[in-house]
């Protein structure tokens, strides 16, 4: 991963302008991905400054990862929006050297399933154990 693709996590939230040149633009929070796509109803607006813009924008193929609520929950931005950005829920991860991020979306998918089973299994009875059933 270090090597073939750029990691970059989102901004974090800045309510209020703090210089003169920022600008209000659209940003994506962990909420907007979803397993099956990008959700962009209800999409906010921060402020940015010039240097993050050229920084945190989203480009067509990007590959966004949560990193809040449900961890790890992925999808392929594809330009839902003309222009985007991303809050620090979400990491970014950018294919680079002609390295393409599609194939990694199974990946982070079944890492997501392995640990809501994980946690599952911690949160789960063994109904032999507790004696609700006799062998």
């Amino acid at each position: 991963m270090k090597r073939g693709y750029s990691v970059k996590l989102g901004k974090m939230l800045q309510p209020v302008q703090q210089a003169p040149q920022d600008v209000l633009k659209p940003y994506l929070r962990a909420s907007n991905i979803q397993s099956d796509g990008i959700y962009v109803s209800g999409v906010k607006e921060m402020w940015f400054s010039p240097l993050e813009l050229g920084v945190l924008r989203l480009k067509y193929g990007d590959l966004l990862v949560s990193e809040g609520g449900d961890v790890g929950r992925s999808a392929i931005w594809r330009r839902e929006l003309e222009e985007a950005y991303y809050q620090n829920s979400i990491n970014r991860v950018r294919g680079l050297e002609g390295n393409n991020n599609y194939y990694l979306v199974p990946v982070y998918k079944c890492q997501v399933i392995e640990i809501q089973l994980k946690n599952r299994k911690k949160t789960m009875r063994n109904p032999v154990q507790d004696g609700t059933i006799m062998i």
